[in-house]
This record gives C-alpha cells, sequence and structure tokens, in this order.
C-alpha cells in the first residue's frame, strides 16, 4: 500500500517537491480525506433515507394527522341529519384516496379547528408526495402555501408572527411561498421584526426578547436564501438579496449591533457553501462578490476564515494570501479548541489553498501546506485506503489536476453540509 511516507522518504530534505509529485501528493490527501468523510456521511439508502424525508415522515407519522375532531359541518347526508364530523371527512378521504389534500386543511380551516401542527402535517404530506419540489421544478400553481398563509392572516396569528419560532412548519412553509410568489410577505415579516426591535430599545418593556427577537429573524432569512438558491434564483441574485438587508443592518439594530451578526451569520455561511460548491466561480458576478466580501465583517462570526474562504473563491483574481496566512498564523493557535465541524472546515481550506497554490506554480508555498495538513490533521487525511490507491491511477493516467479539483468540490459538499 502507498504510503505518505514513503513518498516524501524518496525526497531529500533540503529538496522541495516538484510540480507532479506536489499535485500527487494533494491528491492522495484530498482521496484520503473524502474516504474519511464518506464513513461519516454515508449515501442514502433506502434502509439510510435522506435528513429531509425523515423529517417529513416524522411530522407525517404525527398522531395529530389522525386527530377526529367533534366540530360538525353540515354536507348532504340524510342519515345523520345533514350533520358529518370534519374528523370523519378527513380519515375518509385520506383512506380513500390517500391524498392527505390541501382541500382536508380547508375544512379544518372551515370548522376552527387549524392549528399551526395540522398546518405543519399539511404541508409535509403535500411536500412529500412532489418529487419535482427537490429538483427546483416549479409548483408555482399550487397555492398551497398562499392557502395556509390565508389562514395565519385571517385567525390573526400573522400579527404576533409568533408561528416564526416554530422550525418544523416554518421549514416547510418558506419552499411553498418562494415557488409561488409570497416571498414579499416574508420579506415583510422580516422587517417587523426588526422594527419591534428597534423599538423595544425606547421603553423598558419588551413584547419579545431581544435573543428571540434575533433568533426568529436568522431563522427567517436563512430559509428564505435557502429556498431562493434551491428553487428560484441564481447565486447572483442571492447575493444581491443578502447584501441588501446586511446594508440595513445599522438602521434597525441599535444597541444590538454586534449580536445583529447572529442574524446574518448562518444565511452568509450558507451564501459561501453554495458558492463552493459551483464547478467554477468564474461566471459570478464580480461587483456582487466583492459586495458580499467587504461586508464579511457586517455578516459573519468568524471574519478572518470567511475573508480567507472568500478569497479563494473570487471568480476574476482567486488569491491565496488571506488563505495561508490563516493557516500559518490562526489554524495552530485555535487547533486545541477545534470541534469536529471547524476541523472540517480547517482541513477543506487547506485543501483548497494547496490547490491555487499549485496552479500558480507556487510549489514551496504548497508542499509546506500539504507537510502542515498531514501533520496538523493525522486522523482526517493519514490513512490511505483504496480511495488512494484509486487516486494513484487517476494520477498516472494524466488526470491529476482535474481530479484534485473534482474532488475538493466533492468533499466540500460533504464537510459543509
Amino acid at each position: 500500500m502507498l504510503s505518505l511516507r514513503y513518498l516524501t522518504s524518496k525526497i531529500h530534505p533540503p529538496l522541495t517537491l516538484t510540480q507532479r509529485d506536489s499535485q500527487k501528493l494533494l491528491l492522495l490527501l484530498t482521496s484520503s480525506f473524502r474516504q474519511h468523510l464518506s464513513q461519516e456521511h454515508a449515501t442514502p439508502t433506502p434502509s439510510r433515507p435522506y435528513p429531509t424525508d425523515v423529517h417529513i415522515r416524522s411530522i407525517l407519522d404525527n398522531p395529530l394527522f389522525n386527530l377526529s375532531p367533534r366540530v360538525q359541518v353540515k354536507v348532504g347526508g340524510a342519515n345523520n341529519g345533514g350533520m358529518e364530523s370534519v374528523g370523519a371527512r378527513v380519515h375518509h378521504g385520506s383512506q380513500n384516496s390517500k391524498k392527505h389534500t390541501i382541500e382536508e386543511f380547508k375544512e379544518h380551516v372551515a370548522s376552527g379547528t387549524a392549528t399551526i401542527e395540522l398546518a405543519t402535517i399539511c404541508l409535509g404530506s403535500q411536500l412529500v408526495k412532489m418529487p419535482i419540489f427537490r429538483d427546483s421544478l416549479p409548483i408555482s400553481k399550487s397555492n398551497i402555501g398562499g392557502t395556509v398563509l390565508a389562514w395565519l392572516w385571517s385567525s390573526g396569528r400573522e400579527e404576533s408572527l409568533q408561528f416564526l419560532s416554530n422550525r418544523k412548519f416554518m421549514r416547510l412553509l418558506v419552499p411553498f411561498m418562494v415557488l409561488e410568489g409570497h416571498e414579499h410577505r416574508a420579506w415583510k415579516w422580516l422587517s417587523n421584526l426588526q422594527s419591534e426591535l428597534k423599538s423595544s430599545q425606547s421603553h423598558e418593556a419588551e413584547d419579545r426578547p431581544a435573543d428571540t427577537n434575533l433568533q426568529m429573524q436568522s431563522d427567517l432569512l436563512y430559509l428564505i436564501l435557502q429556498s431562493k438558491l434551491k428553487y428560484s434564483s441564481s447565486v447572483d441574485e442571492a447575493m444581491n438579496v443578502f447584501s441588501n438587508q446586511v446594508e440595513g443592518l445599522p438602521t434597525w439594530a441599535g444597541s444590538h449591533i454586534l449580536n445583529a451578526r447572529r442574524v446574518y451569520n448562518p444565511a452568509g455561511n450558507l451564501l459561501v457553501r453554495h458558492l463552493m460548491r459551483l464547478a467554477s466561480t468564474a461566471e459570478v458576478n464580480v461587483l456582487q462578490f466583492d459586495k458580499l466580501l467587504r461586508q464579511v465583517d457586517l455578516w459573519s462570526l468568524h471574519r478572518s476564515f470567511t475573508r480567507a474562504r472568500l478569497s479563494l473563491l473570487h471568480p476574476v483574481v482567486p488569491n491565496p494570501f488571506l488563505a495561508l496566512e490563516y493557516i500559518r498564523y490562526q489554524v495552530p493557535r485555535l487547533l486545541p479548541k477545534y470541534t469536529h465541524k471547524t476541523r472540517m472546515d480547517a482541513i477543506v481550506l487547506c485543501l483548497d489553498t494547496a490547490q491555487l497554490l499549485l496552479s500558480e506554480r507556487r510549489e514551496i508555498d504548497a508542499d509546506w501546506v500539504l507537510m502542515f495538513l498531514q501533520k496538523n490533521f493525522p486522523n482526517e487525511v493519514g490513512s490511505l485506503g483504496k480511495e488512494v490507491q484509486a487516486a494513484e491511477k487517476d494520477q498516472e493516467t494524466g488526470d491529476t489536476e482535474s481530479e484534485s479539483a473534482t474532488s475538493l468540490r466533492q468533499l466540500e459538499a460533504l464537510a459543509f453540509s
């Protein structure tokens, strides 16, 4: 079995690796890390479904879906005096047609028995029946989200916005809102939360604790951006929307300006991860990208890392300087405090930095990064198995550079998921 020690032992200490050997080492480390991640993120199978499907199925299995409320509504029937329970009709409909349609939810609305829990179940049942939903195809004519929104308004729930704290409900509602053209309602909710936080600073009593308000804003902004990126928007439009939100931060945050980064950090990281998954950022709008990069201090909780990460992804002039400085001076200092996730972040940053350095023919710096990676993250990149042997064969066929780039993109999708 090929080992890194064998590879490096062929090189005398005073000498650096050749371009070919450096590419080879990068591919070996990348392949080893990919193997490590594959063990943690096994490909979904019938016995190991996607987390989203598990979430939706857990909603559909909720006993609330089979509740039979005893509220009576008039229907055309003589045997029961023209009366039948809503629960019975929902039960019969679900047994006979297996639809669990939005019409059933409308019956609960009409009878006054609709709840957030039932709305969540309805949205989940519609989502799980639509495989096209995950493939970004439009379902704007469904008006499923519009029906739920109409109920939120008519029931008075939209006024308090308390439903925004229900993450299961919001994770299912927001995608429908974006696809059906109701996105403006979500932005209005976000604006109302910001106004509420601003006005609460002028008097002692607060209707909603500031921490709760900030968390609701953060969750909502993340879901809007996530839905736009997945179903309806280009990354350029998503960056523009996000940057416009960040620009408004000083006008509403007030004394909460420092804590307000918590609102934007998750959505900003989502954009960065999306950029990392692109096969290339060459087509990304440079002005929007530069604006996102300039605003890092306003939205990121890990500013040095984020600037380094984005600098590697620049669509016109990718620059490894900030990443190299971060690896040299910040990673050794932070390493003892790293969590599993931050270790994965650091490893992918090192691999991407080495890749860019090699593309610029800076073999000495690239070699240093790869050796640093091997020394400080031996568990993640130090064991070379079948993946590495396969990578060695790819290298021998002359596909090293393209294979390395492809591997890094695959790794990023796993490490930052």
